[in-house]
């Protein structure tokens, strides 16, 4: 009985530690994206950001946000261009921002981003605002140095990996360095 005693006060004692102990492991940013984005290295520049974080940037405040989600084919490649980019020019941080969820739920603050962007944003026959992935806003003096969304709509049967040919990817890489290059004069 003493016996069967003691063991149900460990067993009390130890399923306490376990309930309470944080196993997470505190990933950094980059590693996590680099997890997420399988061409995309750890050497990257990306820090994930929320929706809050994301509308302070939209309505202003400088910053780089790249929308996009980690499933989607064409974020996959257009993550590996803008990484390379800025550690051309040296930037080192650019957010991101994953809004499927927020958007799949009408979010405020994600509306609020759409009603931000307005003049940027897409509109669909029914004339509601949407944002696609990827997406790329480059932001900084209260203007909007780059919305760029090319990607988003590609008409036919074609890959990202048939799109981004050595030619198509040198031209977007050029493109974004010259918006980071603006971004970090200001």
């Amino acid at each position: 009985m003493v016996v069967s005693l003691i063991i149900f006060c460990f067993l009390i004692y130890l399923f306490i530690v376990i309930g309470t102990t944080d196993f997470s492991n505190d990933i950094p940013d980059n590693e996590r994206f680099a997890a997420d984005y399988s061409l995309v290295g750890k050497d990257n520049v990306f820090k994930y950001i929320t929706v809050v974080d994301a509308h302070m940037i939209a309505s202003g405040k400088k910053g780089i946000i790249f929308f996009g989600n980690k499933d989607n084919e064409w974020c996959q490649y257009y993550a590996d261009i803008v990484n390379e980019a800025a550690h051309d020019v040296g930037l080192e941080e650019i957010s991101y921002y994953d809004f499927f969820n927020d958007r799949s739920q009408n979010n405020a603050t994600y509306e609020d981003i759409l009603n931000l962007l307005k003049d940027y944003v897409t509109y669909d026959d029914e004339g509601r605002a949407e944002m696609y992935a990827p997406t790329l806003l480059v932001v900084s003096d209260d203007k909007v140095i780059l919305y760029d969304d090319e990607t988003t709509f590609m008409k036919g049967n074609i890959k990202a990996s048939d799109y981004w040919n050595s030619i198509e990817r040198l031209n977007k890489i050029t493109e974004l360095r010259q918006a980071f290059g603006k971004y970090l004069e200001s």
